[in-house]
């Protein structure tokens, strides 16, 4: 299968991907594995309004804040990025299969520097029941 990217330079149509969730899967074939797809968002960064509203009720109240970045922070303002990706046509399972999992927090440093490009791609492993 060829590659497939997507870029976008402001954040994903939440829309798009709402209705894209309502199309029919086209299954998984083992034999096909997850295409090589990847979708871009380019210069992502989290608006200063949006990372004081994320800090207020995450209780983070360091007067040092505003120049860190928590790493949960960029999971929640780029989930469309993540949800074009699982609810794009190529993408072989159905969303309500791909959206579950257990997750869990990771008590780290903030990252300083927040403007980056974020990218997501198929992993290469599979859970197999």
């Amino acid at each position: 299968m060829s590659a497939h990217t997507e870029t976008y330079v402001a954040p994903p149509s939440a829309l798009h991907y709402m209705l894209q969730a309502f199309r029919p899967s086209s299954g998984w074939n083992p034999d096909r594995g997850f295409p090589d797809l990847n979708v871009t968002w380019r210069d992502y960064h989290i608006e200063p309004q949006v990372m004081q509203f994320l800090q207020l009720i995450n209780g983070i109240q360091d007067p040092r804040s505003q120049e860190l970045l928590s790493l949960p922070f960029p999971h929640v303002t780029g989930f469309r990025l993540l949800m074009t990706m699982l609810t794009h046509p190529l993408w072989p399972l159905p969303i309500r299969g791909c959206a579950t999992g257990a997750q869990s927090a990771v008590d780290a440093p903030p990252l300083k520097g927040w403007r980056y490009e974020r990218s997501h791609r198929p992993g290469g492993r599979m859970a197999r029941t």
